[in-house]
């Protein structure tokens, strides 16, 4: 009867236990910056190691090597679903040599374990192939039925119940045992991915701006973490709504609220008719200053695109009579930057938008300036002072 126990509550609770570890793991080196090899192969490593910690556990306290495969299956369809197939194919191997190394006569056995893994691979491949809807949790007891099915038909043998003339067959315990920990990796996995969808949830929260929905300074800081993939150049756009002090003044700070947000939203349908979601982000820095962060547009593309923007938002607010008082308008300063593997060039970009912002503002405001343009002019200028002061040195 303890037999009974251990192998239908015990050990799946243990093998729940390790699934969701590794689980946890896997995400973990999925996220940080592991090379493709060092991450199989640390996998790799923690597989084996809770292959032989079972395998030990299962023949101290029962006597026999039993759930070979479960592991195997589980991490396949819940944390490796690409690779975790060759898995079915490292277990036999990982199994004799475990086997080999304790002495453990396993001849005749070879067979089963060698045809259960190749089974498995070619039914999960298929499976994987045809691209079944049907539920994880009902492929994973279809593959452990073939598990104990191939096993009964070999060298199983049968538990007798304390006090009862009834006999199961130890294979069939070892099924059952398997589903328990269906059962309970299904739960637990579930309450798992709900913390996970909570705390994201919460880190995206956290970097949204509560008022406009754009971005705030905590989500350019993401951002620079989590480049796009194949970015070559990015041009960062700091843009700024020229007497906004003006506005809250003449109509309240309520109303410049509604303009703030107003602005945001007019700014991403306007982009999203010309660009993809993924070529910019939008972000507020706070008050009245807002951020465009463009990918492998040049400022030259992004100026027209913000000109052509700034021309329809002024005439739309001219055209409103609420604000026949004050005349809404805002100023930009444009930088870009090839990235080249370096992506703290976005900072360098970012101090030369705000430069060439204030720039903006100290011409007049309700203009586009990009940085570069701005530098050769004050270059120029530099020239024709120093022309002149040498023209006056010679008279």
């Amino acid at each position: 009867m303890n037999m009974i126990i251990t192998l239908i509550f015990f050990i799946p609770i243990i093998l729940t236990s390790l699934l969701l570890s590794f689980y946890s793991i896997s995400r973990t080196t999925g996220r940080t910056k592991f090379a493709r090899i060092e991450k199989y192969a640390l996998l790799l490593v923690l597989y084996a190691i809770y292959e032989y910690f079972i395998l030990s556990f299962t023949y101290t306290f029962v006597g026999f090597y039993c759930f070979e495969y479960t592991l195997a299956i589980f991490i396949s369809y819940y944390c490796l679903p690409k690779e975790g197939k060759y898995l079915f194919l490292i277990t036999p191997l990982l199994l004799m040599a475990y086997y080999s190394f304790y002495n453990f006569d396993y001849s005749g056995s070879e067979i089963r374990i060698i045809l259960i893994g190749i089974i498995h691979f070619i039914v999960f491949s298929v499976l994987q192939s045809m691209e079944i809807n049907q539920k994880r949790w009902v492929q994973i007891i279809f593959l452990l039925m073939i598990d104990m099915v191939i096993s009964l038909g070999s060298d199983s043998a049968a538990i007798s119940i304390e006090g009862r003339n009834i006999r199961i067959d130890e294979e069939v315990l070892v099924f059952l045992g398997s589903l328990v920990v269906v059962f309970l990796y299904r739960r637990f996995h579930t309450v798992q991915l709900q913390d996970i969808k909570a705390m994201n949830d919460a880190i995206k929260k956290s970097q949204i701006d509560s008022l406009t929905g754009a971005h705030n300074f905590s989500g350019f800081t993401k951002l620079l973490e989590n480049f796009p993939m194949n970015t070559s150049i990015v041009t960062v756009a700091m843009i700024d709504l020229d007497y906004f002090k003006k506005v809250n003044d003449t109509y309240g700070h309520i109303e410049g609220n509604n303009l703030l947000i107003s602005l945001v939203r007019m700014i991403r349908n306007y982009m999203n008719s010309q660009l993809n979601e993924e070529e910019y982000y939008i972000f507020r820095f706070g008050g009245e200053e807002f951020c465009l962060v463009f990918f492998n547009l040049d400022s030259k593309k992004v100026k027209n695109l913000l000109d052509d923007f700034r021309m329809s938002f002024v005439t739309y607010y001219d055209s409103v009579d609420d604000y026949d008082k004050v005349q809404v308008s805002f100023s930009v300063g444009i930088s870009s930057k090839v990235i080249d593997g370096d992506k703290e060039v976005v900072h360098i970009a970012l101090e030369e938008a705000d430069k060439a912002l204030y720039k903006a503002k100290n011409n007049g405001r309700n203009q586009v300036i990009i940085y570069k343009d701005d530098e050769q002019k004050n270059e120029q200028l530099n020239l024709l002072s120093f022309l002149k002061v040498n023209n006056n040195e010679k008279k």
